[in-house]
């Protein structure tokens, strides 16, 4: 999933430099844009779809091991005292079910993915029913305005075409390398959501999600195995300035890295 975002970000990337050879450094035409805007969209859609098939298919096995318990005991708990009168509806499909633990289960999932994972919030919902901290996945208040920011940019492009209202429905302009950026922080965020599940209490499921990805289970530290991200040719992004290092063990965002997923070096 991942990897075919990062190719086809790559290709409007490819097809972006291409264009813009032999122009210099003046100001991109809007149609040279829209291909970095392109780029910024699918690289926020890889991060969406990572997340949302990880729900689909990991969290009835996570449950089934009393992993995450917590966050699905809270969705109960919302479903039957939640602001307002009880969804009757509701307790009905699941009382009437041959298993009513199953079909909550359903239900949850369903309010996972029925909504676009296009902003923080979302992303801190679905990793604590993942079982995983939003601390250890964002490290630092930086890291969190970037992935607003990422989130804010392609809300903006999908949404409202990137036209600013306020300039008589002008288009904003969009540099290069803020929009490399963008997509560098997605793929870095989506990175390191897939190591942490790769390493620790989680590791015992190394099996199960190989098989979601269909690679061979690791056999080594996770941080020597290849992501299918490492070789973004993003620009000077704030994940790049912060120092972090791909989950290859190489610095991330290197052009022409390592692109070999499921593969350590």
């Amino acid at each position: 999933m991942l990897q075919k975002a990062h190719a086809a970000a790559s290709s409007f990337l490819k097809i972006y430099d291409a264009q813009r050879q032999g122009k210099g450094k003046g100001r991109p035409a809007d149609a040279e844009q829209d291909l970095l805007r392109a780029m910024v969209v699918f690289a926020t859609a890889g991060l969406d779809a990572m997340f949302k098939e990880l729900v689909r298919e990991a969290l009835p096995v996570l449950l089934k091991r009393e992993i995450g318990i917590k966050a699905f005991e809270s969705f109960i708990a919302r479903q039957s005292e939640g602001v307002g009168p009880v969804d009757h509806k509701f307790l009905a499909v699941i009382l009437a079910s041959q298993s009513p633990r199953e079909s909550l289960v359903k239900a949850w999932i369903a309010d996972l993915t029925s909504g676009s994972l296009q902003s923080v919030a979302a992303v801190m919902k679905t990793a604590s029913a993942l079982d995983i901290s939003f601390s250890e996945l964002i490290e630092s208040a930086v890291e969190r305005d970037a992935l607003k920011g990422v989130f804010d940019a392609r809300n903006q492009i999908v949404h409202e075409m990137d036209l600013e209202f306020s300039k008589t429905s002008a288009r904003r302009f969009r540099k290069e390398d803020e929009m490399k950026g963008f997509a560098e922080t997605a793929f870095l965020t989506a990175a390191g959501f897939w190591r942490r599940w790769s390493s620790g209490s989680l590791r015992r499921l190394d099996f199960f999600l190989s098989a979601l990805v269909g690679a061979p289970p690791p056999s080594r530290s996770p941080r020597r195995r290849c992501a299918q991200t490492a070789g973004w040719r993003g620009g000077s992004g704030s994940a790049r300035r912060a120092g972090r290092t791909a989950p290859c063990g190489s610095p991330r965002w290197r052009r022409g890295g390592c692109l070999r997923s499921g593969r350590g070096r």
